[in-house]
């Protein structure tokens, strides 16, 4: 009986902190997704200097890999 509620227990906050996780994925995506548009809207009619345009690749790469 307590190993089953302490499995219980353990369950509860394992699926907890998948939830937290996930939801902190998605945050994490939107920004970056943000980031990129307005790294983009930026992009029209000026031009980027070295380390903008090296910014705006690390955005893209982290974008695609989440």
């Amino acid at each position: 009986m307590i190993t089953d509620n302490a499995l219980d227990a353990l369950t509860a906050r394992m699926l907890e902190a998948v939830k937290n996780t996930r939801e902190s994925a998605d945050s994490a995506a939107a920004s970056a997704q943000k980031a990129q548009k307005m790294a983009e809207g930026e992009m029209q009619g000026t031009s980027l200097t070295g380390a903008e345009k090296k910014l705006l690749v690390q955005i893209q790469n982290l974008r695609q890999q989440i």
